[in-house]
């Protein structure tokens, strides 16, 4: 599991998020953290706090055409680097698909869903 963690900035403290892309490169991808975190949530909480943590605050809160963003969309793809940094490409974070993102916080255990109930019902009711 140390492997995959992927320490990013949350609210106001670092938290782990599970990485994708590997070996070719490590970045966060919305779906594949929400799948990997319910997958560990029994050796490893702590990605499902973490991603939900990220992936709430990165919730698209306008459109955006570029990046493919709409109000509740949980982003596909955040990229770092010298290419994201100057915007030549759209991953800073990246929506992507026309997909229902979706997060569901039933069976989680208690507090890890808690306060991001209100991301957590926007991201479910986004317009696909």
């Amino acid at each position: 599991m140390a492997a995959l963690r992927l320490p990013l900035k949350g609210m106001g403290h670092m938290v782990f998020v599970p990485a994708a892309g590997l070996p070719w490169f490590v970045a966060l991808f919305g779906r594949d953290a929400l799948i990997v975190s319910l997958q560990a949530m029994i050796v490893y909480p702590e990605f499902a706090g973490g991603a939900l943590e990220v992936l709430g605050q990165l919730q698209a809160k306008v459109r955006d055409d570029y990046r493919d963003a709409e109000p509740g969309k949980i982003l596909h793809e955040l990229r770092c680097g010298e290419l994201a940094h100057f915007k030549a490409i759209p991953h800073t974070p990246y929506y992507g698909h026309r997909r229902r993102d979706t997060a569901v916080s039933r069976g989680a255990p208690r507090g890890v869903a808690g306060h991001r109930r209100p991301r957590l019902d926007r991201a479910a009711f986004a317009r696909c």
